[in-house]
């Protein structure tokens, strides 16, 4: 017990003693601790004092210094339009000039909204092409900078119709495909259209045509851009100008002529490599037509119908024809209007009449033709039999290397046959133009011997016209054929030879 105690009064000295002993240095500052919280935003403080009033200087009170430009400015109103089409317009056809009317004392801006038109605009005024076939609505929005007005309006449009010929005189495509420009082959408007022909009137949407003429599959050229108007109608010449086609529109005169007994006629000059020429009416000694220029269009003259004409090409300004044609007949061509047009083939001038009405179209050889300048020829030996009815044609073929543009054609033949009025004989060309020499004739004697000649030289009378195949192609093969309608006779095709006059 005492010993406790004396360890507490012990333990007790000591902490005395150290209160009572000197202070230590003070340890270094700690890191400062994390941020707290940011403290809520104290009240806001009394409003400032105003500012000075701006000066006014337009007078409108509104203190806004120098002014707008649009301060006091009248507002734009459009009041009408002048000159807007009161009837169905044409489609792909431009107006005549509208015109907006308005309150503006300066310029306007303009922009529309609608669909169906297409604009073309100068200052105030504007035209109108529809692209549809229907009544389109519009808004045209004015505006002089500061302030804009709206006008509305409508047009309505309609597909028109026009007749289109077609003329095919360009030499350089003996056979075209002919398409609307950029169309595909498979949708060719015209196939195998040839050379020295014309389509007749066609119905077409009025409205601006180009086409394509396709040459064994391939676009040989594209015709320029025609316009067809609505009623009217027109033949369009495809032509060589320096061996490259052209084209021309004409506008053909339908009215009714002021004599009942009279034709209308109209000359086009598209001969590529004669100049000026005019036309002359050789038998009575008559110009019909004068100075008429290459790709040039005759003003039309009304001439009797009941009548002759052979006509004749002055090229070279002397008053005599230089070149003379078939005679050509009007008769039965009463209040008609024919298109006449020169063109070459061959370095030789000819005539084309055409009358797309009346669905007639004809070539005019020049009278004389030339002679030829080379022969052309080929034989063959076939000894073919000709079968019995009811057997089918059988044939031979010869074929013309040479270069050659038929002028004039001669065939021998060499045929027995038991029984010729039975017997039937074709030539065919190499463009497939096909002539019949023989056409069941003869009765009852035998064999087809002797010689067809296209000048009526021959022995023997063709059935067709061998001209039919005068400046066709003469290069390639030339196939006779021959078969019998008549039963119990039979033939041989023996022999046969083709000669061939070259331009």
């Amino acid at each position: 017990m005492q010993t406790r105690i004396l360890s507490i009064l012990t333990l007790g000295l000591s902490l005395a003693a150290c209160a009572e002993a000197e202070k230590g240095t003070d340890g270094a500052d700690g890191e400062d601790g994390t941020a707290g919280a940011a403290g809520v935003d104290g009240n806001d403080g009394d409003p400032g004092a105003d500012g000075e009033d701006g000066e006014d200087d337009d007078g409108d009170g509104d203190g806004d210094g120098d002014g707008s430009p649009c301060a006091g400015a009248t507002p734009v109103e459009i009041t009408g339009l002048t000159g807007l089409p009161t009837e169905a317009m044409t489609a792909y056809y431009a107006s005549d000039s509208i015109t907006v009317e308005s309150n503006a004392a300066g310029d306007l801006s303009y922009a529309v909204s609608g669909y169906g038109l297409d604009y073309e605009w100068s200052g105030d005024s504007f035209t109108v092409t529809p692209t549809t076939d229907m009544p389109s609505s519009q808004v045209i929005i004015a505006t002089d900078g500061c302030t804009t007005d709206t006008f509305e309006f409508s047009v309505d449009a309609k597909v028109g119709n026009a007749l289109l010929n077609i003329v095919h005189l360009y030499e350089g495509a003996p056979s075209v495909d002919v398409t609307l420009s950029g169309d595909a082959i498979e949708d060719a408007i015209l196939t195998d259209f040839t050379f020295v022909s014309q389509t007749n009137y066609l119905e077409t949407d009025a409205r601006p045509y180009a086409f394509d003429l396709w040459v064994e599959g391939a676009v040989a050229a594209t015709t320029d851009t025609i316009e067809l108007m609505d009623q009217g109608t027109y033949t369009l010449v495809v032509y060589s100008d320096g061996g490259a086609p052209a084209t021309l529109l004409i506008e053909d005169d339908l009215s009714e002529l002021s004599a009942a007994d009279s034709t209308r006629i109209t000359a086009i000059h598209v001969a590529d490599g004669i100049g000026q020429v005019d036309v002359w009416e050789t038998v009575l000694g008559v110009a019909l037509f004068e100075d008429l220029d290459f790709g040039a269009v005759s003003e039309a003259i009304e001439i009797t119908s009941d009548a002759d004409y052979t006509v004749g090409l002055d090229v070279d300004d002397d008053g005599a024809a230089d070149q003379n044609f078939e005679t050509i007949t009007f008769s039965g061509l009463e209040d008609q209007s024919a298109n006449v047009f020169a063109f070459s083939q061959s370095g030789l001038p000819f005539l084309f009449a055409s009358i797309p009405t009346l669905e007639f179209g004809a070539r005019l050889f020049p009278d004389p033709l030339p002679a030829p300048s080379s022969i052309a020829s080929g034989t063959s030996t076939p000894a073919l039999p000709v079968p019995d009815y009811p057997g089918s044609f059988v044939g031979d073929t010869i074929t013309i290397t040479d270069t050659c543009t038929v002028l004039t054609v001669e065939v021998d033949v060499d045929i027995s046959h038991t029984y010729r009025g039975d017997l039937e004989v074709v030539l065919a060309g190499p463009d497939g133009t096909e002539i019949f020499l023989h056409d069941q004739t003869g009765t009852s004697a035998n064999d087809v011997i002797g010689t067809y000649s296209s000048d009526g030289s021959g022995t023997l009378v063709p059935a067709g016209d061998l001209n039919d195949f005068l400046l066709l192609q003469g290069t390639g093969d030339w196939t006779l054929s021959a078969a019998d309608f008549g039963y119990g006779d039979i033939g041989t095709i023996n022999a046969w030879g083709i000669n061939i006059g070259c331009l």
